[in-house]
């Protein structure tokens, strides 16, 4: 459940928080661009997590960039993480947060000044002058441009251009590549509990024959008979579900970042409230079906039970 929802997220936290159409990432920045273009520096350094080396991208922007609501701090020291960085790394407002740039063996260490809600992808964020400071750039240096509208562009002083269908449809990879995994895994969950549960409550039938043809001798009832023998552990399993299931999230919680520590995404695995009911009603119908199936076993124990121990 966790793996189903972190896919999710990372897709919608991907399409919510793109809010650009086009992407420009520039060999030869012009000095004159369009109006409706947003100018952005970018940098690409790594972090070391885990024993796996991620891309984590530095966006330089202005204070009134229309396509990145983030508070800047000024200082060349100082950065805007986005919550996927805050989550991947587990960083809080004043830690320290160091990047290596390999190319050239130095690495920058930043102090976390605020955090944005911004999800889409590994990125932290600086006032642009500062940056360029920082590496030595000149006053006017850009090599990337966000638009709302197609820019007439030489495709020569262009790396690449990436467009906002090209993330929403990047963003579902993952989800279609790990669907096939979530499913064996809910499946084999599933086929699991019914089994422990049915050869538990089975043994505890067989180990209660003799009462139970005691009562039968009595003349009980079927419906009686299910209600002292079966139906009483209802409570046991609905009360026990309510406790367990937070209780397994937390701890599921705390495994997964490592299980998926060479994943460049944040790990926002927050269930909606829905999903605890759904889970626990998933419990209670397997728990029926179950116990449907064992009246089976408490139709074949015989009166005659009482009469073999007898003798």
């Amino acid at each position: 459940m966790d793996s189903l929802t972190l896919c999710l997220n990372v897709k919608k936290d991907t399409q919510n928080d793109t809010k650009y159409n086009y992407m420009y990432n520039i060999k030869y920045p012009e000095k004159q661009i369009a109006d409706e273009g947003e100018v952005v520096y970018t940098e690409t350094l790594s972090k070391e997590h885990l024993g796996y080396s991620l891309d984590v991208n530095i966006f330089g922007i202005d204070n009134d960039n229309k396509y990145f609501d983030v508070y800047l701090p000024e200082g060349k020291n100082k950065v805007a993480i986005s919550r996927s960085v805050q989550q991947k790394y587990n960083l809080s407002i004043g830690d320290k947060f160091i990047l290596s740039d390999n190319a050239n063996d130095m690495d920058y260490t930043f102090t976390v000044d605020s955090i944005s809600d911004y999800s889409a992808g590994l990125v932290v964020f600086m006032d642009i002058d500062d940056m360029r400071e920082l590496f030595g750039r000149e006053d006017d240096f850009y090599n990337t441009i966000f638009s709302d509208d197609k820019l007439d562009m030489d495709e020569g002083r262009l790396y690449s251009v990436t467009t906002k269908e090209d993330i929403e449809h990047s963003s579902e990879v993952f989800l279609t590549m790990m669907r096939p995994t979530q499913v064996m895994l809910i499946s084999v969950s599933v086929v699991i509990f019914f089994v422990v549960m049915y050869l538990m409550l089975k043994v505890m039938i067989d180990r209660s024959s003799f009462g139970i043809s005691l009562v039968k001798i009595f003349g009980y009832r079927m419906k009686e008979v299910r209600r002292l023998y079966i139906s009483g552990y209802m409570f046991v399993v609905s009360i026990g579900s309510i406790v367990c299931i937070p209780l397994t999230k937390f701890v599921a919680d705390k495994i997964y970042p490592n299980i998926i520590s060479n994943t460049a995404c944040g790990v926002n695995i927050a269930f909606p409230i829905y999903v605890y009911p759904c889970i626990w009603g998933g419990v209670m119908l397997i728990y029926f079906i179950t116990i449907t199936l064992l009246m089976n076993e408490l139709k074949k124990v015989s009166p005659t039970e009482v009469l073999k121990n007898r003798e």
